[in-house]
């Protein structure tokens, strides 16, 4: 797939995900499949399939549109063939889950006029929720006694605040109209399962599907998700993913040339793989345009040494990839760096450069340390993410005679 850089933004083409399921006797294994090598998920899957329009799900969680070749490259059958098989290894179920629709009215009512009654309080957004909604469409079926609500905390804004919740999924029992036992917050289906074992007894059987007494194993490869980012009217980048906004300010990425890899918050992505060299290139400057810069990252205490010596004016930013403050503060400095073109504003990462660290006595981050004809200027030190501090002595070193000690 190839890269896209226009007027409009850049597009970066995500590397696809790779999944592994096993059935066996025992049930359905799950593993992510990550550089060929299959790392265990879950022990026993509860769902998987593949809608009409080839989109992969697991456990009511989306993974991903299906990449037909590359997945019929990796298994026996055609993966036009998959949707039928993981039918039968997931036989479909006739939910019960009541979505509440109505409001407070609606809600109420139903608790009134149902001996056991089920809520479970739920987010789109909310990953748990999505990976726990089959155990609880599998329980709805079970239990055809019980009633079973599904609540959407950003629909009906009104339930929740009269149940008091505050974090999704949590699960509320009602006995003849009335809080029965205590409040489940979070997904956990054993406490779920005894409740419903304790006041409804044994769950009735439903269809296994067909019995397996082979290993089988299939193999699923998803289509790579599309990041795009772009300037908006406001000059701040905006993110989206596969055309749904995610972000309207995104802080800077920044992509490892070696690996094709960077991190958006916490999350690690990679780029695909199956990008040419030239158009990775090409996408790498174009990212890097976005975010532009005069911020030197110096990589080891003799590259320090021979800007200091070469330059009259300079400033370190001693920062580490873990440091919150650091990443706050990072786009000033960086709009610093461009209004100050004749100052030299260095980057160094205390835990790749700990020798230079140490010898500049650096013992907070983010520390800022000025050099005057290669001479630290102590006076105008900045610890810590103080933006205000930080401007006022940048204009302070700016103004000062380059032969000024």
């Amino acid at each position: 797939m190839a890269a896209e850089a226009d007027t409009q933004g850049v597009v970066l083409p995500l590397a696809s995900d790779s999944f592994q399921l096993i059935r066996n006797k025992q049930g359905v294994s799950f593993f992510f499949v990550n550089e060929g090598k299959p790392q265990l998920i879950r022990e026993a899957l509860s769902s998987a399939g593949v809608t009409e329009d080839g989109q992969v799900k697991f456990m009511g969680r989306a993974a991903g549109k299906i990449d037909f070749e590359k997945t019929n490259a990796l298994n026996e059958c055609d993966a036009s063939e998959l949707r039928g098989i993981l039918e039968g290894w997931f036989p479909p179920i006739e939910s019960r889950v009541q979505h509440i629709d109505g409001g407070l009215e609606q809600f109420n009512e139903i608790i009134a006029s149902n001996d056991l009654v089920v809520g479970k309080f739920s987010a789109e957004w909310c990953g748990p929720c999505k990976a726990i909604a089959p155990t609880i469409a599998k329980f709805s079926a079970q239990y055809p006694g019980v009633k079973f609500l599904h609540i959407d905390v950003d629909e009906q804004k009104a339930v929740k605040m009269s149940q008091n919740i505050k974090c999704m999924p949590t699960f509320i029992f009602w006995k003849n109209g009335a809080v029965f036992g205590e409040r489940i917050e979070g997904g956990d289906v054993p406490k779920i399962k005894a409740f419903l074992m304790a006041e409804a007894g044994e769950p009735e059987e439903l269809d296994a599907g067909e019995p397996f007494t082979e290993e089988i194993t299939l193999k699923i490869v998803c289509e790579g998700d599309l990041l795009k980012l772009e300037r908006n009217s406001e000059n701040k980048i905006t993110l989206s993913m596969n055309g749904v906004t995610q972000a309207e300010d995104c802080p800077e990425i920044k992509i490892d040339k070696k690996t094709r890899s960077f991190k958006l918050g916490r999350n690690p992505l990679q780029i695909s793989k199956d990008l040419p060299q030239e158009e990775f290139d090409a996408l790498f400057d174009a990212v890097a345009a976005l975010w532009p810069t005069n911020v030197i990252h110096v990589h080891n205490d003799a590259e320090f040494r021979q800007i200091l010596k070469d330059n009259q004016k300079v400033i370190a930013k001693f920062s580490a990839d873990w440091c919150g403050p650091c990443h706050i503060i990072a786009p000033k400095y960086t709009e610093l760096s461009i209004e100050y073109p004749d100052i030299k504003m260095l980057h160094v990462d205390v835990d790749q450069c700990q020798t230079l660290s140490q010898k500049e006595s650096v013992q907070a981050m983010p520390t800022f340390k000025f050099y005057l004809g290669g001479e630290n200027r102590s006076d105008l030190m900045v610890r810590g993410a103080n933006a205000a501090s930080l401007i006022a002595n940048v204009k302070a070193f700016a103004a000062l005679d380059a032969l000024e000690n």
